[in-house]
């Protein structure tokens, strides 16, 4: 086999050609003799579908295309244990943006680095992706953040936590004829008779899901 055969080269013959041939046929990255690897040869690893390629790839072409380039292929394990070894300076929002476009599993295996108000302002105001907005942690939303991600998708209300809930966010919403969210979503000692009236006047259909004190004849 190819590994046999290569274990049995001598190390100072293992020049850059022999080192590409070898990837080529499936010896690791981790094989390789330090002073063979060159760029080209690290991102043929990376191409090649191994899996721990990226850990053996020297730092000075431990680029962010090559670091996508093992996200696109790398187990949630491999990835988050890697990335959370990555110097801070490397981790920066458009990095870490690219890295959850190329592997959604990122997402879910990195919450101790991307669950951070900043980055999260980053990825739904920045970059215009709402869709995270459902993961935000609740702790982290701004009424910023609420208002933002209404306006472009209403269904988006359905994740808005009390804290962020506003009169003018709830008239908002009314207009919007998305009245049934305000019933079944917030606590109710943020309802008002004044709010519940103008649920009716704007959609009377809605009057089911008034509670009950606030209904009138």
């Amino acid at each position: 086999t190819w590994y046999d055969l290569w274990n049995a080269i001598p190390a100072h013959i293992k020049d850059e050609n022999i080192c590409y041939e070898a990837i080529e046929s499936g010896v690791s990255l981790d094989k390789i003799p330090e002073s063979s690897k060159t760029d080209k040869l690290c991102l043929l690893a990376l191409e090649k579908d191994e899996k721990t390629a990226i850990f053996y790839v020297p730092e000075k072409f431990q680029t962010i295309d090559k670091i996508l380039t093992h996200a696109t292929n790398a187990s949630p394990e491999i990835l988050e244990d890697f990335i959370k070894n990555l110097p801070k300076n490397r981790q920066s929002n458009d990095f870490l943006f690219q890295l959850i476009r190329k592997n959604y599993r990122t997402f879910e295996c990195l919450s101790s680095i991307l669950n951070t108000k900043e980055f999260y302002e980053y990825l739904i105001i920045e970059r215009e992706c709402v869709e995270y907005f459902h993961k935000m942690p609740n702790e982290l939303k701004t009424r910023e953040i609420c208002w933002f991600c209404i306006k472009k998708d209403i269904r988006l209300a359905n994740y808005i936590p009390s804290h962020c809930v506003t009169k003018d966010l709830l008239m908002y919403l009314i207009a919007e004829d998305a009245a049934i969210w305000v019933f079944k979503n917030i606590p109710l000692d943020l309802i008002t008779q004044e709010l519940c009236d103008s649920v009716i006047r704007k959609s009377p259909s809605h009057f089911e899901y008034i509670p009950d004190q606030f209904k009138t004849p």
